[in-house]
């Protein structure tokens, strides 16, 4: 609905980690201020804007992806999955000539290929556009423009709009790699793990 997207709509944010570093990001996440609703395995939950996950994406260092809650609903099929996406009013959110994607992560019985269920993501998001405006959006795999993840567990789904794309560990992703290289989230990680504040001057004798 366009409420969704209502940069003053607060909603379930979902930031995501690498395993074993959810201590780290709550703590960086609280230290912007902000409080912790849950932690669990590969991510913290908060509740904010899109104002919030702007400022999120720019501060955050051992984050993957600042995820967006448009919309969580029962789901026993795929074709309540396709019926329940559809119901938002997408030609209102992307343009018509924009590219998006889909992200899946799927465990339920009532499905055994992710890449089904993101099809039919995909179809409710286009269909819903292309009979609204008669124009269909393009879709692939890319992350470069609008990314979009659905959790689906059991009979509850979860549809998110993915804030950061691509994950934040990326940026400016390794143009002279090394050999063995760490992830920078873990290494932020790994340099919050010392105590250091930024007061001193910091070697590192393994930067290559």
């Amino acid at each position: 609905m366009r409420e969704y997207m209502d940069l003053n709509n607060k909603t379930t944010i979902l930031i995501t980690c690498g395993p074993s570093l959810e201590e780290y990001l709550q703590g960086e996440v609280e230290g912007l201020g902000y409080v912790v609703n849950s932690s669990h395995h590969g991510g913290v939950e908060i509740t904010g804007t899109l104002d919030d996950c702007m400022r999120l994406n720019l501060h955050l260092r051992t984050a993957y992806n600042v995820l967006y809650l448009l919309r969580k609903f029962k789901c026993l099929q795929p074709d309540q999955l396709y019926y329940n996406v559809s119901q938002i009013e997408w030609e209102d959110i992307i343009p018509v000539d924009e590219y998006l994607s889909i992200v899946t992560r799927v465990n339920t019985p009532s499905i055994d290929n992710t890449m089904y269920a993101g099809m039919k993501t995909k179809d409710a998001i286009v269909d819903r556009i292309m009979q609204e405006t008669g124009k269909r959006p393009n879709s692939g795999k890319e992350r470069n423009n609008l990314v979009f993840n659905l959790y689906w567990k059991d009979d509850r789904a979860w549809l998110y709009l993915n804030t950061s794309g691509k994950k934040l560990s990326d940026r400016n992703y390794r143009k002279i790699p090394f050999i063995a290289p760490m992830r920078e989230s873990l290494a932020a990680a790994v340099v919050t793990e010392t105590g250091y504040d930024g007061t001193a001057a910091f070697v590192n004798p393994m930067c290559g």
